[in-house]
């Protein structure tokens, strides 16, 4: 059993006011000198910015982060390239990770992209050419030689085994999609955490599963992908967990669940506990405007705990997006939600 210490709302300097607009865990690294990095916003709503200081807490804007590559409508956006399971390309994208080489100094950002969004005419859901949900997700690359300044595109790194169109509606395709009620959205939702003694980036990611006559009944669960440092270059590089071992391709592979009833996870190293934690949100806790935080706990990164709820109360911390930091003795959770500023707390964990 643990006890949970949930210190007031504390502001940041991270607001509507200053540029962010976040919509998803914060995207963060620390160079080769210590420097704190942030790839901070979304291009769909308030635009991209890079931010850096000493760490999370002393974030400063430095300038707004420009892409040598299209968004928007399939056919030019993501320099024409098709997703890997078919349709093209479109959209907007969404930051939710960063690495940063120690050696090169270049920059990964991971992002999350959606088909429902920011494509023009060619914006579509499960259910047809449309702007919205339920739509369909992949989590794609790009790098920057320039500490954020330009950012190039590399290409879709997770994809999920379900394709991104249905029996409803194809999106041009020539053969029937995912059929039956349940759909699957793909993988998005993520974040990033980097094992440097194994040098090993793991990426966990969400899929939601819903309904095709209910797209409110929403099952969340997350999954786990990893690629070596030294191989990031190589899109085909990354592998699925499938629960006896990372063995499955990236894009299109099978996978298996690694938490049940959780989403959009953040993962960080308790040195004190000697353990690593994950947060994600509850849906329900949100639905119902009270806090959504709940954790688990690992020895390996593969193999977690039940999620556990810090409070069932607290309708100040019901936000979608954590990002979870040590901080001391304690943990600095940041949240936020749609397109809005960012927020903080501390969360101070004990062992009963």
């Amino acid at each position: 059993m643990r006890h949970y210490i949930i210190s007031s709302v504390q502001e940041t300097n991270l607001t509507n006011r200053n540029g962010v607009y976040q919509d998803s865990v914060i995207a963060h690294d620390k160079d080769a000198s210590g420097r704190t990095w942030a790839i901070l916003g979304h291009t769909n709503l308030g635009g991209i910015s890079v931010w850096s200081g000493e760490s999370l807490c002393s974030l400063q804007k430095k300038y707004p982060a420009e892409l040598l590559f299209s968004l928007g409508e399939a056919g030019t956006a993501f320099n024409a390239i098709a997703y890997p399971d078919g349709p093209m390309s479109r959209g907007q994208i969404w930051p939710c990770g960063l690495w940063i080489h120690p050696n090169t100094n270049r920059f990964y950002c991971f992002i999350h992209n959606e088909t429902g969004w920011g494509a023009g005419t060619s914006s579509y859901t499960a259910n047809g050419f449309a702007e919205g949900e339920p739509d369909f997700r992949h989590i794609g690359m790009m790098y920057s030689d320039d500490n954020g300044k330009t950012w190039t595109f590399s290409g879709w790194l997770l994809t999920a085994q379900e394709p991104c169109w249905t029996e409803r509606f194809r999106a041009g395709m020539n053969t029937p999609g995912q059929k039956g009620s349940k759909l699957c959205l793909g993988c998005g939702d993520f974040s990033v955490f980097a094992e440097r003694q194994s040098r090993q980036l793991y990426m966990f990611y969400t899929k939601h599963t819903i309904q095709a006559e209910l797209p409110n009944a929403v099952t969340d669960k997350v999954y786990l992908a990893r690629c070596a440092f030294d191989e990031l270059e190589n899109l085909s590089a990354w592998r699925k967990y499938t629960g006896s071992g990372f063995t499955e391709p990236g894009n299109c592979g099978n996978d298996t669940a690694i938490v049940n009833g959780g989403a959009i996870a953040s993962v960080c190293w308790d040195e004190k506990g000697e353990r690593y934690i994950m947060s994600t949100y509850n849906r329900t806790a949100w639905q119902n405007g009270v806090c959504t935080c709940q954790l688990s706990f690992s020895d390996d990164l593969l193999h977690w705990t039940s999620p556990e709820r810090i409070s069932t109360e607290h309708a100040d911390l019901s936000n979608p997006y954590l990002t979870i930091c040590p901080d001391y003795n304690a943990f600095r959770v940041f949240m936020s939600s749609n397109g809005t500023g960012i927020r903080s707390f501390t969360l101070k964990i004990h062992d009963v």
